[in-house]
């Protein structure tokens, strides 16, 4: 973790900085919701119910996908602490639909948002959630604010359109970590696939594991970090800068980008 955080350190002090928000990356034990806690937990039974009639659909604009959520949660006075366990809850939720269901198919896109919503328009600036890895999370961060820890595994869209804050993700990035950001920073413990970055406006993202192809598609700001391995870099960048094991490689006269 020292030894990290120095990479850090040496790569910018201000990542460092945001780094250490988060501790350094742990390996959180799992938590056990039994039911005692549940039944105990009046706010965790509104949080569920809440859950329950977000009927969720895809629609045109994500921000309505978002605000679906974002009114259902509106009026309840829940705790960081009951995010995290609802957050566990997820896992055992998921397992009891039936996988030729619409529901369960939409499941994971449901659960980003609905996550997004219960942190941006919490009262406390730090959350810890856990999300069963079996479970294809999308847009997790979705404008997000805070400082988020996230335990599993992001499918797609972490952090899109990211407005400030901080999220650790102790797992693997998927497709297009960081996707319209405009601010804050996102640490990626795992490896991420194409399109990190991709035409994010502000904001730092830190890859400690292996990225895909198009890394910085048509990015306008901010600064990509990675440290492992990556396929390629995209098109139609426009400006800031991408390291790689800290060596600035982009903008550099060496064919890393197309005009």
């Amino acid at each position: 973790m020292q030894a990290s955080a120095q990479r850090l350190m040496r790569i910018n002090p201000s990542v460092a900085r945001a780094h250490h928000t988060f501790g350094g990356y742990k390996k959180e034990p799992t938590q056990e919701v039994r039911t005692a806690d549940i039944k105990e937990n009046e706010v965790l039974k509104q949080l569920i119910g809440a859950w329950e009639r977000y009927e969720y659909q895809v629609r045109q604009s994500l921000m309505e996908e978002y605000n679906d959520a974002l009114i259902l949660i509106k009026n309840i006075n829940y705790s960081s602490k009951e995010v995290g366990l609802f957050s566990v809850l997820l896992k055992e939720l998921y397992e009891k639909l039936d996988p030729h269901d619409l529901a369960y198919l939409q499941f994971g896109r449901k659960v980003g948002f609905f996550l997004s919503a219960l942190i941006n328009n919490g009262s406390e600036s730090d959350y810890s959630i856990h999300i069963g890895h079996a479970i294809k999370v999308e847009y997790l961060g979705y404008r997000n604010n805070k400082n988020i820890i996230v335990t599993g595994n992001s499918y797609f869209g972490l952090g899109h359109n990211m407005l400030s804050g901080s999220i650790q993700l102790n797992g693997n990035g998927g497709h297009a970590v960081g996707v319209q950001m405009h601010g804050g920073i996102i640490i990626v413990e795992g490896n991420t696939q194409d399109s990190i970055g991709h035409s994010m406006e502000n904001g730092r993202i830190v890859a400690r594991g292996n990225v895909g192809d198009k890394v910085g598609f048509g990015m306008a700001g901010g600064e990509i970090y990675l440290e492992g391995d990556f396929d390629g870099i995209g098109d139609r960048i426009r400006g800031d800068k991408i390291f790689h094991k800290g060596k600035l490689i982009w903008p550099k006269e060496s064919g890393f980008h197309d005009d």
